[in-house]
């Protein structure tokens, strides 16, 4: 499967968990003006699980424990999704993300946040 890059997934996470209907480029420009992607990508740049898992927990609102908290980091952001079942399976917090895997992702993160909301 091919990977997706920091714009599409910004552009994808947004339309989920905000319904704003943002092209690539603004998607991306609005994720990272409010800290929601690691510091120094780019919108082309591969998307790495660790900083996805911080564009999911940010643009969800997801509470994080004690060291996400603390920390904020992208590392902590993984550790979080994994811990609340939403990374499932094998994983690492530097494997690039597929277009499958994200769409997997974000499903797991929306009914996350519903089941959350009862």
């Amino acid at each position: 499967m091919e990977a997706v890059n920091y714009g599409q997934a910004a552009r994808l996470v947004l339309q989920a968990a905000e319904n704003r209907d943002l092209n690539t480029e603004a998607a991306f420009s609005f994720a990272l003006e409010n800290k929601w992607l690691p510091k120094g990508v780019e919108s082309g740049d591969t998307v790495r699980l660790n900083g996805f898992s911080l564009l999911i927990m940010r643009a969800f609102e997801i509470k994080g424990g004690a060291f996400y908290t603390l920390t904020g980091g992208a590392h902590y952001a993984y550790r979080e999704l994994v811990y609340r079942n939403i990374i499932q399976g094998r994983s690492d917090p530097a494997m690039t993300v597929s277009g499958d895997l994200m769409l997997f992702i974000v499903n797991r993160a929306l009914n996350f946040q519903e089941n959350n909301q009862l």
